[in-house]
C-alpha cells in the first residue's frame, strides 16, 4: 500500500453478501493470539493488558506408546477452536462429536480434498487434543480467574493401524470450567466470514479482536493504537518491524474486504479504531 493509506479510513457499508452462521468464541482468545507458525518450544505464553493465555503442548497415546504433539498453531487451529466453540454454544452441550476425519473436515470445514490441507488440519486436531491451554481474566472484585481452556478433558480416539499409527479423535468433551466460562464468555462470529479467512492466521485475528472491541468503544472517542500498540498484540513473532506493518497493512485491507467492513482507518504513526456495530446483531 502506498502512503495515501496512512489517511485511508475503511467506511462502514453493507457487510458481505452471504448466508450468516452464528459463531462462538471465547473473548479471551479473541484478544489474545494463538502461535501463527511452528514453534521449537513446547511453552507458549502470551499477553494483553490483564488477560493472558498458557499454551502447553502434550502427548497422545497410540495404543502402544506415548507419541508427542506440537502446539496447536496457524489458521487451522484457530478454525477448529471455534467450530468445537460454536457447536458446544449453539447445541448445549459439553461433547463435541467428530465422527469420520474426512467427513469432518471437508463437509463441516468446507476444506478440499487436497492431501495437504487434509494432513494439516490432522496434525492440528491432535495437538489440540494433546495440548494444555489455560487462561487468566479479571474479575470482580480484582480478582484474576484461571480457567482451563484446554479443549478435550476427554477424549475418544480411533487408532488406524499402518506404516505409521495415525491417531483420529471421534468425540471431544471440554470440561465443566472450560464451558462454563465459554458461556459467560462467548463472543457471537460470523462463521462463514472466518471461513473466507481460513488462510491467514493474522486475518482471523484481527477479525476476532475487531469484533470483539470495536462495539465496545465509544462512539464520541476513537480508539487511536500506534504502531508499537499493533506490534506488542499482533506483531510479536515478526523480527522485522517492516515485515510485520506490510503484512499487517494487506490482512487489514483483506478482513475489511472479505469479513468485515469495520470503521477503522491508518493515520501517522498507526490506525484509529472507532465505534462499529459487530456482525452478529445483540438479540
Amino acid at each position: 500500500m502506498d502512503n495515501s493509506v496512512h489517511q485511508q479510513c475503511y467506511p462502514l457499508s453493507a457487510p458481505v453478501d452471504s448466508p450468516v452462521e452464528i459463531a462462538c468464541q471465547h473473548s479471551t482468545l479473541c484478544q489474545i493470539s494463538l502461535p501463527r507458525r511452528r514453534l521449537p518450544t513446547r511453552l507458549f505464553e502470551r499477553q494483553n493488558g490483564k488477560r493472558s493465555i498458557l499454551l502447553k503442548a502434550g502427548e497422545l497415546h497410540d495404543g502402544e506408546t506415548w507419541v508427542p504433539q506440537p502446539m496447536p498453531f496457524g489458521p487451522k487451529a484457530r478454525l477448529l477452536m471455534l467450530d468445537w466453540c460454536s457447536f458446544a454454544r449453539r447445541n448445549h452441550t459439553r461433547v463435541i462429536p467428530l465422527g469420520r476425519p474426512t467427513d469432518y473436515l471437508r463437509h463441516r470445514l468446507d476444506l478440499s480434498s487436497q492431501g495437504s490441507q487434509l494432513h494439516a488440519m490432522y496434525e492440528q486436531t491432535r495437538a489440540w487434543v494433546a495440548c494444555e491451554l489455560k487462561i487468566s481474566q479479571p474479575c470482580a472484585g480484582g480478582r484474576v480467574e484461571v480457567v482451563n481452556m484446554t479443549p478435550t478433558a476427554r477424549s475418544v480416539s480411533m487408532i488406524e493401524a499402518g506404516s505409521t499409527r495415525t491417531i483420529w479423535p471421534e468425540e471431544l468433551e471440554f470440561t465443566a470450567e472450560a464451558y462454563a466460562s465459554l458461556v459467560e464468555h462467548s463472543v457471537p462470529l460470523d462463521y462463514c466470514a472466518a471461513l473466507r479467512l481460513s488462510g491467514t492466521a493474522l486475518g482471523l485475528d484481527l477479525y476476532a479482536c475487531w469484533v470483539e472491541r470495536l462495539c465496545r468503544i465509544p462512539r464520541a472517542k476513537p480508539l487511536f493504537l500506534s504502531w508499537a500498540n499493533l506490534e506488542k498484540q499482533f506483531g510479536q513473532e515478526y523480527s522485522n518491524p517492516k515485515y510485520f506493518r506490510d503484512e499487517f497493512r494487506a490482512r487489514v485491507a483483506q478482513v475489511w474486504r472479505e469479513a468485515y467492513p469495520a470503521n477503522v482507518g491508518f493515520v501517522p504513526g498507526g490506525m484509529k479504531w472507532r465505534h462499529t456495530k459487530p456482525p452478529i446483531p445483540e438479540r
